[in-house]
Parts: C-alpha cells; structure tokens; sequence
C-alpha cells in the first residue's frame, strides 16, 4: 500500500509539473512574441537592451517545454507501473509484463530522462547563439531606431521584469520539491530576464534624460553575460562526458551551474559545494581544505569589501583639474583644490567633485548628429536636398529683396542649421558650473537655443548663408556669452561655428537649388560677356591704330614718290631739250642694261643681208664639253 501511495503522489506531482510547465509555457511565449514584435522587428521601442532581453525568455520558454514533456512522461510512465501491478495481480504471478508492447511508456521516460538533457543542451547553445551573432551583425551594420516613447518603454520593462521575477521566484521554489527538479533551469533563466528588464528599464530612463549612450554599454555588459553562460553550457555539454557517474543523477546537464549560485536555496557557499560535487562525483564539500575555505571565505570577503570602501578614501585630482570637497552634501572648500592625491572620507561620507577647465564641451543647436555604438557621427557630404542629420531644427528668418527691403512676396522664410557650440569651464567660476546650476551644459544648449532663435528671426536669409556668416558668429558668440554670465553658468564661449545653413529639406532647397543655379548661370553669363568686352575692344582699338598708321604711311608714300617723279621728269626734260638723240640712246642702254638684264640678248649685222642665221631659242639644262668652243684655244 505504501509503495501504491508513493506512485499515486508520483503522478499528481507530474500531472502538476505538466501544468506548471504548460502555464509557464505560454506566459513566456507570450512575453518573448511581445519583445520579438516590438523591439527586434518593428523596433518601436528602439533600446538594444530591451531587444537582447529576448534572449533568456527563448531559453526559459524551451527548457519550460522540456520540463512539460518531462511531467506528461513520467505520470505516464507511473499509470504505466499500476496497470503492470494490477495485471500481475490478476495473473499468474510467473506472468512477465516487461516485454509486452503495450507497456512502452516507462522505456519512453527512461530515454527521455536519459538524452533530453543533452538535446536540450544542444538546442539552447544553438539558440543562445544564434540570437547573440544576430544582434552582433546588427550593432555593426545598421543602427536600432529611437525609442517611440522612452517612458512607455520603461513602463513594459519594469511590467516584464515583475512578471519574470514573481514566476521565477515560483519555478524555484517549487523546484525544492523532488517532482518539480525541471522547473529549476526555467526559474534561472527567468530570473536572468528579471536582471535584463532590470538594466532595460534603467536604461529607458536614462534614455529619456537624455543619456541614450549608457544603452549601448548596458546592452554589450548583458552580451558578454550571455556569452559566458553559453560558453558555460558548451563546456557542461563536453565535460558531461567524461563526469563520474553517481547512483543518483537528478541535475540536468543544461542547468547552468553559474545561475545556480544567486537561485538555488541554501546559500552560495552550498551551491557551490553542490555543484563541486556533482561535477566531481564525489564529496568534495566533505574534505578539509574545502572545509577551510568555506569558514575563512565570508571573513576574507569581508576584509577585501573593508579595504576596497577604505580605498575610497584616496582621490586624485588629475593635471588640467580642479576639484572641491563635499562632506555630507556641502561643499567644505571655496578655493579649488589644485592637481594633487587628496585623503578623505570613504564614500559616500565625502567625495571630491572633480572638474576639467581645458576640456572643451560642445553643445549643438539646429541638429542632432546620428548615433552609432554609442558614438557621434558628422556626415561627410553635406546636400540641400538630402537629410544628412538625424533630426534638424528650422529657424524663422527675414527675406529682404535686393533693395534691403522686406519682400512683397513673403518677408519670412525657414532656414534649417547646424551650430556647434564650444566652450570651456571658466578655472575662476567653476564653482558655479558645479554646485549652482543643475545640468549646466543643458543650461547652455537650451540659451544658445533662445539666442540663436532670436537672432536668425532679425536678419536676412542670404545674409546669413553668404557673406554676413562671419559677422553672424561673431554675434552669436557675443550674446550667449553675455547671456551665460547673467546665469551665472561659469562658462567661457570659445567657438560658436555655422557648418551647414540650408532651405527647408524637402520642399523649399529643391527650388532654391534652382534658384541659386540660374543666379550662378546669369553671373557666369556676365562674366563671359564682360570677358569678351575686353577682349574685343583692345583688339579693335588696335586695329584702328594699325590701319590709321598703314593710311598715313600710303599717303606719305604716295606724296613723296609723286614729287619725286614729278621732279625727275623736270630734269629729263631739260636734258632732253640739250640734246635729244644722247638723251634716247642713253635711255634705251639704260633700258637693256638694268631692266633686261636677265634677258638673253642676240646682235645681228645690217650688212649682211645674205646671211641666214638659224638660232636655238631653246635653253639648254646645263652645259656639256661639246658646247666648248676648244679650237678657239690658243697654243
């Protein structure tokens, strides 16, 4: 009877874990479609932390199937047992119930508790995985969009981090009891989702203040977290291999042993005992230097906790520094402490507040530059016609026409800017940046904010893009430092500088590139034709010149050999009129000699009538012996 009792318990605890197993199933099935859809996919909440949450809800949800499979088995397998009982009760007691077919649900639970583990295991690793080389690829490809609504996501984290605590504390502590053994594993993973929700929510929060790079630390603090714990389940799915075996084997092997040093009751110090000698096989916790151990651990961790608050005590004011004591929330010093190792008391009784007076700080007005691992990044081409920030400001400016008048038109117009703004701590006013204004550098961006606003609503819109950006900064920097000092910010401004003034992006800079185009073209216009100007003018002028002084040096010309002709005919005039025929025979040997002197010439006789001469008019191409007159040479 008492062995019947044992396997009735037996059933209602599995019967038990199989609903457990099967609520928690679909409560973490629910929870992880919930972060799927809206912080991996749709990426509405836009945390990195929020989405890699996701990772210990898979786990948890697919070791809470195994505990359900374990449950339904294992009341199976005891139904299993009182059907052989009742059986050989009614047959001969020689009847043998092993080997009968219908009784396969006890060899069924026997293989499953046999290699379920180990498939578990393996899927786990697979999944754990995955997901971290999924989100490894993502961080270093594209960026997570900006959360929606950072409240509501803090919201859902801290709803989701209760959740995952109150079921994980219920998976553990039912998991004291023999038949809940499985729900362990499921409470640990929940209870790491507790902690990721925990460092999610925080990370929201500081998220809405205007601190979203501490995301980007916090998400890669919970990657390494994981990595270690699916390192640690590789290494208990090789080492489970070669582990001694014990009469009793009632530890999964995909229960991670480092969650169950902060899950399992009884203490680190026990689970870390358990944990040995599971692993070991034998009882390691029994033996002398363990025993040790144990005694001097928590006194040594005491002492270390001791020394490393009373290291606290020692603070360095670093070169370029200043800094002030503050002994229980009042400052205790006026004059800044100088470069040098300062003693105080441990914190948090006094602290030293620490200063840079050379850093350079720098708040933007007009833009908000994209953010990626956690750091800025400036574009490097910058369009009119292309959004190149991840959200720009317009300022309201006045358009005046080329007279310096308001435009009949429209006088107002929208200028999109991005103004970084640097500054320093003023060394003899940090005690005011300090202690006296809360967020000063916020202070600082909200009144460059007020003073750029105010200035761009008073000047001229291609002022400002032009040849008045110089003056403009020099403004600008002018009355933010003013406006600084009647805060009181202690700040001195060092550079306040106008990278990029545009039209509005999508519908103005289109046309204003045309604009601008066509104002370019008319100039280009102008200076072509102006160019052309003084090419051409010269160039005619000196042809003027030219043909003035060819006509004047004709007609001087003309005049003079005129007169010369004239005066040369007066003379052969008269020596015609002396004595004519001289004057004839002297002109026509004049003739011959000077203007047919390249004329081959031939003299005949008039007294020989008789003689025919024949003459080869023909000219020869050179000249040979034969035409040699040799008889003529005299001996």
């Amino acid at each position: 009877m008492e062995k019947d009792s044992q396997i009735k318990e037996n059933i209602e605890g599995s019967k038990l874990l199989f609903t457990v197993s099967l609520f928690a199933f679909i409560g973490i099935s629910a929870v992880t479609l919930l972060i799927l859809f809206t912080g991996v996919i749709s990426k509405w909440a836009g945390l990195d932390t929020y989405a890699i949450g996701i990772i210990p809800f898979m786990v948890a949800m697919l070791f809470a199937v195994a505990a359900a499979i374990f449950g339904k088995l294992s009341a199976a397998a005891d139904y299993e047992a009182i059907e052989k009982k009742l059986l050989r009760e009614r047959k001969d007691s020689a009847f043998d119930t092993e080997g009968d077919v219908r009784f396969g649900a006890g060899h069924t639970f026997d293989n499953y508790s046999r290699f379920a583990p180990y498939v578990m295991s393996g899927l786990s690793i697979l999944v754990i995985t995955t997901l971290l080389v999924l989100f490894a690829r993502e961080w270093g490809g594209l960026k997570l969009s900006e959360p929606k609504n950072s409240l509501h996501v803090a919201f859902i984290c801290v709803l989701l981090m209760f959740l995952s605590a109150f079921a994980g504390a219920f998976c553990l502590g039912q998991s004291r009891a023999k038949f809940f053994r499985w729900l362990r594993p499921v409470g640990a993973w929940l209870i790491a989702a507790f902690i990721a929700m925990i460092l999610a929510s925080v990370s929201a929060l500081l998220y809405r203040y205007g601190k979203p790079a501490y995301d980007h630390i916090l998400a890669r603090v919970l990657f390494g977290f994981f990595v270690v714990l699916d390192v640690e389940l590789v290494i208990n799915l090789i080492t489970e291999f070669y582990r001694p075996r014990t009469i009793e084997e009632v530890r999964p092997v995909y229960e991670s042993r480092i969650l169950a040093l902060f899950t399992e009751p009884g203490g680190v110090m026990r689970n870390i005992a358990d944990a040995l000698d599971y692993q070991f096989g034998f009882k390691i916790s029994k033996t002398a230097l363990y025993s040790f151990f144990e005694r001097a651990f928590l006194p040594m961790l005491l002492l270390w906790a001791l020394l490393l608050w009373l290291f606290t005590g020692i603070v360095e004011v670093n070169q370029n520094e200043v800094g002030f004591r503050v002994r229980f929330g009042r400052v205790i010093n006026d004059k800044p402490l100088e470069p040098n190792i300062y003693y105080k008391l441990p914190y948090p009784l006094e602290t030293i507040v620490k200063a840079s007076c050379t850093e350079i700080h720098e708040v933007r007005v007009g833009s908000t530059l994209e953010v990626k691992d956690g750091k800025p990044i400036q574009p490097d081409i910058v369009l009119w016609t292309v959004k190149h920030y991840a959200s720009e400001k317009e300022f309201l400016v006045a358009v005046r026409n080329s007279e310096g008048k308001d435009s009949a038109a429209g006088s107002l117009s929208l200028l999109g800017a991005s103004i970084p703004i640097q500054f320093t701590i003023n060394k003899s006013h940090v005690k005011d940046y300090l202690f006296d204004n809360y967020d000063p550098s916020n202070m600082v961006q909200k009144i460059c904010e007020q003073i750029v606003t105010k200035y761009f609503a008073s000047v001229d819109l291609f002022s400002v893009m032009s040849s008045g950006r110089e003056n403009t900064t020099k403004e600008l920097t002018q009355q933010i430092q003013d406006s600084c000092n009647d805060h009181n910010l202690g700040v001195t401004i060092v550079a306040v500088n106008i990278q990029d003034v545009h039209p509005q992006v999508e519908e103005v800079a289109p046309s204003f590139h045309d604009v601008i185009n066509a104002m370019e073209e008319k100039e280009t216009k102008i200076l072509r034709a102006g160019a052309y100007e003084i090419k051409i003018i010269p160039e005619a002028e000196s042809k003027a010149y030219r043909s003035r002084l060819n006509a004047e040096s004709y007609s001087n010309h003309m005049i003079k050999v005129s007169d010369a002709e004239a005066e040369r005919f007066g003379k052969q005039l008269l020596a015609y009129n002396a004595m004519p025929t001289l004057f004839k025979l002297r002109t026509y040997l004049d003739f011959l000699e000077r203007d047919c002197q390249d004329i081959r010439k031939y003299i005949f006789s008039k007294s020989m009538p008789y003689e025919i001469y024949e003459i080869n008019l023909e000219e020869k191409e050179r000249l040979d012996l034969l035409d040699a007159d040799l008889g003529s040479i005299p001996k």
